[in-house]
């Protein structure tokens, strides 16, 4: 997808997961994966990847 648009096309079962860790009273944060990272782009996925450590050991929940 062009960065900026706006529109973000994704899987039916990661639809399925937003929808079920959504929270209608507090907004939240979300780092997935499949969206985060483009998979298509090798520099992007190895700056990515050195990171995730940092961002799993902060989140409050993660969700496999």
């Amino acid at each position: 997808i062009p960065r900026g648009t706006g529109l973000l096309q994704i899987g039916v079962n990661l639809a399925q997961a937003l929808r079920a860790l959504r929270d209608k009273k507090h907004p939240r944060n979300l780092w997935v994966d499949a969206v985060c990272i483009d998979q298509r782009y090798d520099p992007e996925k190895l700056q990515q990847i050195q990171i995730m450590g940092r961002i799993y050991s902060q989140a409050s929940v993660v969700q496999a």
